[in-house]
């Protein structure tokens, strides 16, 4: 992607969202694989585990710029705010497992994977239905809803506020649990 647009704001060759789409969803699967294997066969390590995590936290980093290249946020408040929507709950989910010593990344019934599948969607709708889908106004796309939304709205901020709002909640709840499970622990957050 960012051979095509180092600025994050053009429009990408339209088989690049495929590319990305499959690209993210090998990570989901290779990613729930390996800690498996390693407790099957009984050779999972704190090493291991490190490794997996500061992997995780470099593959969230290009997924979080792949979804700032597909909105064409480019280097913005925007874009800053979808990456720390998407970051917060990967790094608050670690803050928790330090100091408690579970890794919960679930809250009800969404966890990472469910996150992960929105991005692999945000990247198949511009690949199945054309390069402009984020720049199609919403009411357009929904003239049913017309006179609920602003003139302007366009997909692109529906995706973005969509992405913003559930990193934030999403961070709330791991913020909850980590300070519920800290409390009978003597030590500091910080």
């Amino acid at each position: 992607m960012l051979y095509y647009d180092i600025t994050m704001t053009q429009t990408l060759p339209r088989w690049t969202y495929l590319v990305m789409a499959i690209g993210v969803f090998l990570f989901q699967t290779l990613d729930g694989v390996d800690g498996k294997q390693a407790r099957k066969t009984n050779s999972s390590s704190p090493l291991g585990q490190l490794f997996d995590h500061g992997l995780d936290g470099i593959s969230w980093t290009v997924i979080s710029m792949n979804v700032v290249s597909l909105l064409g946020l480019g280097l913005s408040t925007n874009a800053i705010l979808c990456m720390l929507g998407s970051w917060g709950p990967l790094y608050l989910t670690t803050l928790l497992e330090y100091y408690t010593g579970v890794f919960e990344y679930d809250v009800g019934n969404i966890d990472s994977t469910t996150g992960l599948l929105v991005i692999i969607a945000l990247n198949l709708f511009p690949f199945i239905f054309g390069t402009h889908f984020y720049d199609i106004r919403v009411k357009d796309a929904f003239p049913s809803l017309s006179s609920y939304i602003s003139e302007n709205l366009e997909m692109r901020d529906l995706a973005m506020l969509f992405i913003i709002y559930v990193g934030i909640l999403y961070s709330i709840f791991i913020l909850f649990s980590l300070f519920k499970n800290v409390k009978g622990v003597k030590t500091r957050l910080i």
